[in-house]
């Protein structure tokens, strides 16, 4: 559905099967909008009950555009743009903040709620066998192969830990993350058993689990970790972890992009 032209067009063909929905079904009570390219197509189709919920940190995500050329860069702040006089959801408070101060595009209301977790499921499922094999001592990390995950900043840090710990890394880019792992040479240490439908089973396992980010929204995965019943470590990236560290567990926050400070904690 990416393009510059084709919006239009688009937006018509998701109107028409909203409307052919709520000919059946009555008007929708709410309507919630995730992730920039449904942002392109729901902005033009004049929804009642709509909400855009933002998951991350905009600026943030600017910043990795134009560092992927400018073509990238304006077609997501024309996005951002469509924003205009819209209602947002934020999933943290450090999101609703940069949200709120934006000069960018100006919302008619923003709100911030935290994402939702099933904590009794979540706990039952990490629980549950694994049917893969499951190292001995590991530190497990959780999230796709993007470069806002920093997994070059982990494996540095990995070299630092005790190597009686192999590192665990659930994503479905095996391939980019085995590459990655050969040419900072820890590919004996990390295993990669690809996507889990069951992430909750490695994190009990797990004798850590660690967020190396750059920014972060909220961090789904800290909070299932937590859940879960295990030990955290994250670098204090703009908006999320710090929300969800706090008191004792704070003192496990470290600068972005420091492995030696992310080896230590």
């Amino acid at each position: 559905v990416r393009g510059w032209f084709n919006r239009r067009s688009l937006a018509n063909m998701l109107k028409a099967s909203i409307q052919a929905e709520e000919q059946e079904q009555g008007e929708f009570d709410l309507v919630l909008v995730n992730l920039y390219e449904s942002y392109r197509l729901a902005s033009a189709c004049d929804l009642k009950h709509c909400f855009y919920i933002i998951h991350n940190s905009y600026v943030q995500e600017l910043k990795r555009e134009m560092r992927m050329g400018p073509i990238k860069y304006f077609y997501m702040k024309s996005i951002l743009k469509m924003l205009e006089g819209k209602d947002l959801i934020a999933v943290s408070k450090g999101v609703k903040g940069e949200l709120e101060q934006t000069r960018l595009f100006k919302p008619a209301s923003v709100k911030h709620i935290y994402n939702p977790f099933d904590i009794s499921l979540i706990q039952s499922q990490s629980q549950a066998k694994i049917d893969s094999p499951v190292p001995g001592k590991f530190i497990l990390h959780v999230g796709r192969a993007a470069k806002a995950k920093r997994h070059d900043v982990l494996f540095k840090a990995l070299k630092k830990v005790n190597p009686a710990y192999q590192l665990v890394c659930l994503s479905s880019n095996v391939k980019k993350l085995k590459k990655l792992s050969a040419r900072l040479e820890v590919e004996d240490r990390v295993v990669i058993p690809g996507f889990q439908s069951n992430p909750y089973a490695w994190m009990n396992r797990a004798e850590v689990v660690v967020l190396s980010s750059d920014f972060e929204g909220l961090s789904m995965v800290l909070l299932e970790a937590i859940i879960s019943g295990t030990k955290v470590v994250s670098t204090n990236c703009p908006r999320g972890p710090s929300e969800i560290m706090q008191g004792p567990l704070a003192q496990f926050l470290v600068p972005v992009q420091d492995s030696d400070a992310l080896a230590d904690a």
